[in-house]
């Protein structure tokens, strides 16, 4: 996603808008058919390597009270969410092969 990001072609920058767009838009709907949002979890890729997707994705679900804590989410914590907010946002690291 960075990648695509940092390259400056127009339609990577629109695949990642779309996937935001897309994410926002699949979490919106489990979190209204489950009548709230809990917790928010991004797991290996995306949740520890693309920080302005997490960011973007908490700012399109603030209306569920999903709010990050910037500076935990640049630190990589797993822990991300404000102390305010509403609904928890972790980061799961994959386990590595041993």
């Amino acid at each position: 996603m960075s990648v695509l990001q940092e390259s400056g072609d127009p339609w990577a920058i629109a695949a990642v808008v779309r996937f935001l767009h897309t994410m926002t838009k699949s979490v919106a709907v489990y979190a209204v058919v489950s009548s709230w949002l809990n917790a928010l979890v991004f797991t290996a890729s995306i949740g520890e390597n693309f920080v302005p997707l997490l960011a973007a994705l908490c700012r399109n679900l603030a209306w569920f009270g999903a709010t990050l804590d910037k500076h935990a989410s640049a630190a990589g914590g797993l822990r991300i969410f404000a102390p305010d907010s509403a609904a928890s946002v972790w980061v799961i690291l994959p386990r590595k092969n041993r």
